[in-house]
């Protein structure tokens, strides 16, 4: 018999607030890698478009697509705290 199961999420990523003291204190190296995401974005001289698989609420994000030339940005994630988060941190 086959069983299908939605993904199971931990807390930290139903709270969100876990998270965000992990990336702000830079556990991670989100700096680092978003320092090197945007000089690659920025390699770009055509537009594009950017499909962000696990994109979790985009506030690292956010800041290098303002300084980039990008046709769309689609953003996906299993947490909703986080794609809610996302929709505010991509408004501007």
């Amino acid at each position: 018999m086959t069983q299908l199961h939605e993904p199971k999420q931990d807390n930290i990523f139903q709270s969100w607030t876990i998270y965000r003291k992990i990336v702000a204190a830079n556990n991670m190296l989100h700096e680092q890698i978003y320092t090197d995401v945007k000089q690659l974005l920025q390699q770009h001289t055509d537009d594009f478009s950017l499909l962000d698989l696990g994109c979790g609420d985009a506030a690292c994000l956010a800041p290098v697509l303002r300084d980039v030339a990008i046709n769309a940005y689609t953003g996906v994630d299993l947490s909703a705290p986080a794609l809610a988060l996302a929709a505010e941190n991509l408004s501007a």
